[in-house]
Formats: C-alpha cells, structure tokens, sequence
C-alpha cells in the first residue's frame, strides 16, 4: 500500500483480476476526503492502467511515476471504473 496525491494503491489481487476482469493496472483503495483524488472523483476501486500515457502493470510502476513528480505536475490518468475506461486529471500535489 502506498501514498499518492489523495489516494492509496495496491497490487490486484487474484479475486480483483476474477471480479473486474482486469490482470494489470493497481486499484485504488483508499481516497482520502478533501484531497485532490477526492475533488478529481477518483473512488476506491477504480484500477489505473494509465499515467500520462505510461502503462500501469503494478504499483511499482505507478511508484516510478509518483517519485518522478514534482509538485504541481498534472497527471492524464486512465482509470477502470465498472468496466469501462474514464480519463481523470489530477493534478499532483501533497
């Protein structure tokens, strides 16, 4: 479990791979109330499969995307929701 801008991720697991029909990307499992997730309608369960165009395997790669950030970056991510993909912009920021 990491933190990120307003929300943590973690890794799928065999049952979220099962229910969302989904083997990459990281889900989201916490959003935290009046942070920059929360005002850019991120929810617990979306999976990013994408940042400014990078493909998101695992947390690991969203990590390398996290610590190559500064402050103020805007992040075009590509979320799962209920099967279907939605474009988010958030923009990076404690």
């Amino acid at each position: 479990m990491l933190y990120a801008p307003g929300f943590t991720v973690a890794n799928l697991s065999q049952k979220d791979r099962d229910t969302y029909k989904q083997n990459v990307g990281c889900k989201i499992i916490t959003v935290f109330e009046n942070s920059v997730a929360y005002y850019a309608n991120v929810f617990y369960g979306d999976i990013i499969t994408k940042i400014n165009g990078r493909k998101i395997y695992t947390t690991a790669d969203f990590v390398d995307i996290r610590n190559a950030s500064n402050i103020g970056d805007t992040w075009k991510m590509t979320i799962i929701r209920n099967g279907k993909p939605y474009k988010i912009l958030l923009r990076f920021g404690l």
